[in-house]
């Protein structure tokens, strides 16, 4: 056999090692990391999280993944009018392109970051929820890079306000 087709040889074996690696890293997801939460003192695994989304959005699925990759137990409801699932009292220049509940208690609205759900579990702060407005590119689930702070708001007593920012 040549020099040249033993080359060949070893760059298509080498294609397909690679391609099957591929196929395997997106089709089976990496184990869940520790849960981010118990740097707040509270255990985000096995948490239930219920996340209404549109059929249409797949950044939705893709903070999902992040959920899940953080410990928590991620059912999906796609529904193609997600205004019957916001929250209640929330307006709409703060919504986002999905709606989670916690654990039948708080709302998560769009692309929250999970130090900022353990907060909320940890803290338990008399709100609903809390809502990070939009789809804001580098936020968990979007592409892109984070352009400055984020601010992240709650809901109480039917008025909006600061929770964190980070």
């Amino acid at each position: 056999m040549g020099r040249s087709r033993v080359i060949l040889s070893v760059v298509g074996f080498l294609g397909a090692v690679a391609a099957v690696a591929l196929f395997v890293w997106r089709a089976f997801p990496v184990a869940p990391l520790p849960a981010s939460g118990s740097a707040h003192g509270v255990s985000l695994a096995g948490r239930e999280t219920v996340v209404y989304k549109s059929p249409f959005c797949g950044c939705c699925s893709e903070y999902e993944d992040y959920l899940r990759r953080h410990g928590l137990s991620v059912v999906s409801v796609v529904a193609t009018d997600l205004t019957t699932y916001k929250p209640k009292g929330l307006a709409p220049e703060y919504w986002s392109c999905h709606t989670a509940v916690i654990g039948n208690y708080f709302f998560v609205e769009g692309h929250v970051p999970v130090k900022v759900i353990a907060k909320l579990l940890q803290e338990s702060p008399d709100v609903s929820g809390v809502t990070l407005p939009g789809m804001p590119a580098g936020s968990p689930g979007m592409a892109g890079e984070k352009a400055g702070p984020w601010t992240i708001y709650a809901l109480s007593d039917g008025k909006v306000i600061p929770f964190m920012t980070i």
